[in-house]
């Protein structure tokens, strides 16, 4: 499954095929069939969170590691990166929230509750996923399948 942020043709992907953990999570253009496999990305669960939400593992086809919020920062502005994947670990659950905006949805972190979301709200290649303040209509955290 790829997603798409922003409904802009961009794509959710590990830059440069890396496996390395703690690599930031960007947006790049969707690549065609065959060459995008860091920007393919599986569910796994689900499992309870520490509020009694489900939460998933959002795991990379090529690299094999989670969604993750950077050293479990519960603050606007995380980084999202890649790391090893455990469902004990807060940071690397997400669950998802109703979206006002078109016919996307919002990923929020079960650490932190805050929104995966497009660093200064770009849609450039190489813009870095942060977390922030989850809101209804913002287009930069609008998740597409």
């Amino acid at each position: 499954m790829r997603y798409y942020l922003n409904g802009k043709g961009r794509c959710i992907e590990v830059p440069e095929y890396s496996k390395e953990a703690g690599r930031p999570i960007d947006l790049w253009d969707c690549k065609s069939q065959g060459k995008r496999h860091n920007q393919e990305w599986y569910i796994k669960g689900p499992y309870l969170d520490k509020v009694g939400r489900w939460g998933y593992l959002i795991y990379n086809r090529h690299s094999g590691q989670c969604l993750n919020v950077a050293g479990a920062d519960t603050r606007a502005g995380a980084r999202v990166i890649q790391w090893p994947c455990n469902s004990k670990h807060q940071n690397s659950l997400w669950h998802w929230k109703r979206n006002d905006y078109g016919k996307g949805q919002r990923l929020a972190n079960s650490n932190s509750n805050m929104c995966m979301n497009v660093g200064s709200n770009s849609t450039a290649n190489g813009a870095w996923l942060t977390q922030w303040n989850c809101k209804r209509n913002a287009p930069s955290q609008s998740l597409f399948f």
